[in-house]
């Protein structure tokens, strides 16, 4: 399997969270393409120091077609539609976007063990 490509929109707590454990695991081929994050906040100036580039949301729909999966962690509620709305516009039906409910149930299956197959 090949390198994943991600962006991070929302860098406030979850966003900045996602963005720490994206960066401190980065043997696990996923590529942090982009980040969007309007407001001058811990986790734009995390991605900035470590080279992710800064972009519009606007900017990362024109070049969703390189990205595999944007985590939509803005706290505004039905944004994470509009988002898959103006993907599904430019003709990008490849790029899924997964919200912080989306992370919320990863972390809860991580937290439990999960039955082996027989």
């Amino acid at each position: 399997m090949g390198s994943i490509n991600v962006a991070v929109v929302g860098l406030r707590l979850k966003g900045a969270v996602l963005l720490e454990r994206l960066i401190r695991m980065g043997d696990l081929e996923m590529n942090i393409v982009c980040a969007v994050e309007p407001e001058d906040v811990p986790g734009r100036r995390r991605a900035d120091a470590c080279g992710i580039a800064l972009v519009s949301l606007d900017d990362l729909v024109e070049f969703s077609a390189d990205i595999d999966v944007i985590f939509d962690l803005r706290d505004t509620e039905g944004w994470d539609i509009t988002l898959g709305l103006k993907l599904a516009a430019q003709g990008n039906h490849h790029t899924h976007v997964l919200t912080h409910q989306s992370l919320d149930l990863m972390n809860a299956w991580a937290s439990h063990s999960l039955p082996q197959a027989a």
